[in-house]
């Protein structure tokens, strides 16, 4: 049992509605709000793996590096998972921030499908450590 048990279950909820946000967006053809809630079930998720360390981030930048060093580093998390967060993330920032972003349906399915698998691993993960 971890002391930040409800702010790990938290953050899986909030992975969980992004990522079920992001899919209706999907459909819709909405690609750039797709990138932008596939990112942030990803980093929801992310979050929640975090906290079983008792690691808090407050930056986009800061969680990808605390992820990188506690997860892929080590070797615990494969590096594909590392590059699908970082990637995700910058197409976030584009599609986020950039009025003039083309956002394709290749590059949001891309994003939407490395959500799934990033999602689907770090619920993989907590099981074990719980």
């Amino acid at each position: 049992m971890f002391p930040n048990n409800e702010e790990i279950a938290l953050n899986i909820r909030a992975a969980s509605e992004r990522l079920t946000a992001a899919e209706f967006l999907m459909e819709k053809g909405l690609f750039s709000d797709t990138v932008n809630r596939a990112y942030y079930a990803m980093f929801h998720v992310a979050n929640a793996i975090l906290l079983t360390r008792s690691i808090i981030v407050k930056t986009h930048t800061g969680l990808i590096t605390q992820f990188g060093q506690a997860f892929i580093l080590t070797g615990e998390i494969d590096k594909e998972y590392g590059r699908m967060l970082a990637n995700a993330e910058e197409l976030q920032e584009k599609a986020d921030y950039s009025v003039n972003s083309d956002i394709t349906r290749e590059q949001a399915e891309y994003v939407l499908h490395d959500a799934g698998s990033f999602l689907k691993m770090v619920k993989s993960r907590l099981k074990t450590i719980n």
